[in-house]
């Protein structure tokens, strides 16, 4: 199944990417479907983590699908506990019709000329 999604920890990343969605595919918040990524140890903060993503978005809560917990051991307790959010991930609902028009950009870059 061919899909569009992508990933980060970095909110600025995040809400450049969406942006460039929305401005060059015409698309709208109702067009994006998001889920967190963060280590179990912060299962006790899914509401806040996935409130947090939600605001940073405007994506709200109803378009967040179930957080994925990673498993992971860790060997120290981190001072930014409180601070950290994961990852959010984003994936673009029906995105047929982009990745055509995502194809033929690439394309037409595979086509131009490098200097020298």
């Amino acid at each position: 199944m061919k899909k569009i999604e992508f990933c980060n920890s970095d909110p600025k990343l995040i809400l450049f990417l969406m942006g460039w969605f929305q401005k060059f595919f015409d698309l709208t918040l109702s067009d994006f479907k998001c889920y967190v990524g963060v280590n179990v140890i912060h299962k006790n903060r899914d509401l806040v983590i996935q409130k947090y993503w939600s605001s940073v978005t405007h994506i709200p809560l109803g378009q967040f699908t179930k957080t994925s917990f990673k498993q992971s051991k860790p060997k120290k307790i981190y001072e930014n506990y409180e601070d950290h959010f994961g990852t959010l991930s984003v994936k673009v609902l029906k995105p047929a019709r982009i990745l055509y028009k995502i194809a033929g950009l690439v394309q037409a870059l595979r086509d131009v000329p490098l200097p020298g």
